[in-house]
């Protein structure tokens, strides 16, 4: 329960969080902790698995959760102040991640590291802050690449 006490903790600081949504967060984190533990890192984890550990939330109410913004750059913001080394670095990098389907949002074609290829999917880009002395990586934000029919969109427009 020391790990549902900090979780708790963290999620507590930001003010402008309503008391269900500061729950529903701390939940949440609790979860990613615990399940990474119990399944295979080639599984992914959904709304679905998410309410089968939950015992609390259902994956209907995980879903309306998720769709609402919360700007989660709080929770390590002050972790990295507080047992960061000071000496730092920010990278971003764009990820690919392989999807199929017709209706996923920003479904297009994006260059895979890996592959050496653009390949179809989705591309989000990941903000992070590097901790040179301590080897380590915070994350602060991440933004899914808008796909090829919004980029016209907004070219139109």
């Amino acid at each position: 329960m020391q790990e549902q006490a900090l979780t708790d903790a963290i999620v507590a600081k930001s003010a402008e969080l309503t008391k269900c949504r500061r729950r529903f967060l701390s939940h949440i984190l609790m979860l990613f902790l615990s399940i990474n533990h119990r399944i295979s890192i080639n599984h992914r984890i959904n709304f679905t698995q998410l309410a089968r550990h939950s015992g609390r939330y259902c994956a209907r109410w995980m879903r309306l959760n998720f769709e609402k913004f919360t700007d989660l750059a709080w929770i390590n913001l002050p972790l990295i102040q507080q047992h960061g080394s000071g000496h730092f670095i920010l990278a971003l990098d764009p990820t690919y991640l392989p999807k199929s389907g017709k209706k996923t949002p920003g479904l297009g074609r994006y260059w895979s590291g890996t592959a050496q290829k653009a390949l179809w999917g989705v591309e989000a880009t990941l903000l992070s802050v590097l901790d040179v002395d301590k080897h380590t990586a915070w994350h602060l934000d991440a933004v899914q690449t808008p796909g090829p029919t919004e980029r016209e969109e907004r070219v139109s427009a």
